[in-house]
């Protein structure tokens, strides 16, 4: 256990961008799927007739690779820690915010 945690410690910048990026892909991740959703509920005849979501979920996805690629950039090249960490919270604040508006507007769209 003492050998875990003095590896961990004498690398731990590594780990700390490897995790940072992680979760700027799952976030940007989770945005992408929240707007897709909103989509779905605003425009729900449109997005029933329409077969291919498989394409721009893909996209997504992949902008979303791109996202945390660029982060991981900003961190290793520009040490811009405390700025990425706020992009971050405010793509999190984003999504929740969202995701209470379809929630509200997908009731609201049932009644």
């Amino acid at each position: 256990a003492l050998f875990i945690q003095t590896f961990i410690r004498e690398n731990e910048p590594p780990f700390l961008m490897v995790q940072s990026t992680l979760f700027a892909i799952s976030s940007c991740i989770s945005i992408m799927v929240v707007s897709e959703r909103a989509f779905a509920v605003w425009k729900a005849a449109e997005y029933e007739k329409s077969g291919r979501h498989t394409i721009p979920l893909v996209f997504l996805i992949g902008c979303s690779l791109f996202f945390g690629l660029l982060h991981l950039y900003a961190l290793f090249w520009h040490n811009l820690m405390y700025e990425t960490i706020g992009a971050l919270y405010l793509m999190e604040g984003t999504t929740l915010i969202i995701s209470v508006v379809i929630i509200v507007y997908a009731r609201h769209k049932i009644r």
